[in-house]
């Protein structure tokens, strides 16, 4: 089970804003043995905004160049920061536009390989008459669709859901229904490959007994803690959905089996040319035409 942490010195798979000296602009990332590093989580609400996070993480990769791609070899992928999920796709393009070109250059070390947004399902999802725990589902059925529209994702990038719980309830047993819940983040087509249990102290959003220690005192899992029956429902989940296929670099997009056409893989784009100089044009998928 993939876990997240908030940065500081026991933490060398992500960046803080808090827990880390100087936002962690200093912090080696090549101690981090995981197979994610995670940028700051929230900087708007640790006064800092997505544009600092942006400017900064460049200058970051830079710094740590050989380091990462160190890191990228062994196959470890680099997430946005963790977005506040109220305002999703502006947060996320403030972020890439003050990033540049680096963050979608797979070449670049500042290349962002994952999504990360921060979801919770509270008071705002409870319909009259409609159960929490379709609440929450309602909930991350809309994110969901969210997620779909960021271009980001339209070209290929996935989602990790990086805090996932219910807000606003302090018993163990009221966070069942965000628990039983995460199967609608993993409905057809959705790009969110994880969920991450928030089961860290709740500055400002009123929920205790949160954390994956705390027990169920009531229902039919009553007596289990919540890590326990998070594993339970996470072993239960559906697996993510595969990635469709796409034509590596190099490749025609039009060469397969019946004709058919298979989009370059991301961020590669198809460029037609004569390219074998013989009068037969054709189509190539690469970084640039």
């Amino acid at each position: 089970m993939h876990c997240f942490a908030y940065g500081g010195p026991q933490d060398p798979c992500s960046l803080n804003n808090n827990n880390d000296a100087n936002d962690g602009l200093n912090k080696n990332p090549s101690a981090c043995q995981g197979d994610t590093f995670y940028l700051w989580d929230e900087p708007d609400t640790q006064g800092r905004d997505y544009a600092w996070a942006g400017r900064e993480w460049v200058n970051y990769a830079s710094r740590f160049h050989s380091e990462i791609t160190s890191m990228r070899r062994r196959g470890v992928k680099f997430t946005s920061p963790l977005l506040r999920a109220d305002n999703t796709e502006a947060n996320l393009r403030s972020f890439f536009l003050a990033c540049g070109a680096a963050c979608s250059d797979r070449s670049s070390p500042a290349y962002i390989d994952v999504i990360g947004v921060n979801v919770f399902c509270g008071p705002w999802n409870m319909a009259p008459g409609l159960a929490p725990v379709e609440g929450c589902r309602a909930g991350a059925r809309y994110m969901v669709g969210i997620f779909q529209n960021l271009p980001q994702v339209r070209a290929g990038l996935p989602v990790y859901v990086t805090n996932w719980s219910r807000l606003q309830v302090n018993a163990a047993a009221d966070q069942l229904a965000a628990m039983y819940a995460i199967d609608a983040f993993y409905s057809s087509n959705s790009p969110v490959e994880r969920v991450y249990w928030f089961g860290a102290i709740d500055y400002g959003g009123g929920s205790t007994n949160n954390f994956l220690t705390d027990f169920v005192t009531s229902g039919a899992d009553a007596g289990k803690t919540l890590g326990q029956v998070w594993a339970s429902t996470c072993g239960s989940s559906p697996e993510p959905p595969s990635p469709a296929p796409c034509t590596e670099e190099g490749g025609d997009p039009y060469n397969n089996p019946g004709g058919e056409f298979v989009a370059c893989c991301p961020p590669l784009t198809p460029c037609l040319r004569d390219w074998n100089g013989d009068g037969n044009w054709f189509y190539i998928c690469r970084e640039r035409c």
